[in-house]
């Protein structure tokens, strides 16, 4: 049912339909990102904020000893609200990337990378990012929900004049 523009309200048959949804999330709809919230009777829809997604990252480039729980712990605590880091990668042996489960701030740019310090001389390391199932997203800016079409943030072209038309 549709409360106000973009704004809808769903009804599950029973607490397991709807703990699956919840868990499921992210969900998209023509590319773009749909944002869900427990109903609150006590809330008019004006009190509804909708700014924070759970998705399922991958950490690519990590050395062999550090694709580990306590590793995913820490990455996924810095990214946003952790909410799990995936073991079952581990038990059929070393796996090419950890996998974590985070919410995250939506409106905010997403992370292309994570840098670690690694044994007594800190190495610095570089986990690339991966995020499953992302909706509608510009790499230049980090910014969900929308393409270069829509963006306004300007390229490093743009600022040097040398963009073509």
């Amino acid at each position: 049912m549709a409360l106000e523009e973009n704004l809808f309200l769903f009804k599950c048959q029973d607490e397991k339909d709807k703990a699956r949804v919840l868990s499921s999330a992210p969900w998209t709809f023509n590319k773009q990102l749909i944002l869900f919230q427990e109903f609150k009777g006590e809330l008019r829809p004006e009190d509804y904020v909708f700014k924070r997604a759970p998705f399922w990252v991958r950490v690519y480039d990590l050395p062999l000893g550090l694709r580990n729980q306590t590793t995913g712990t820490r990455i996924g605590q810095r990214m946003g609200n952790l909410l799990s880091v995936d073991n079952s990668l581990e038990k059929s042996g070393w796996a090419s990337f950890l996998r974590l489960r985070v919410e995250m701030d939506v409106t905010k740019p997403l992370q292309r990378g994570v840098k670690l310090l690694q044994g007594p001389e800190r190495k610095e390391i570089w986990g690339r990012l991966s995020y499953e199932r992302l909706s509608s997203f510009y790499y230049v800016c980090g910014l969900l929900r929308h393409t270069k079409k829509e963006c306004a943030t300007p390229t490093s072209n743009e600022l040097e004049g040398t963009t073509r038309h």
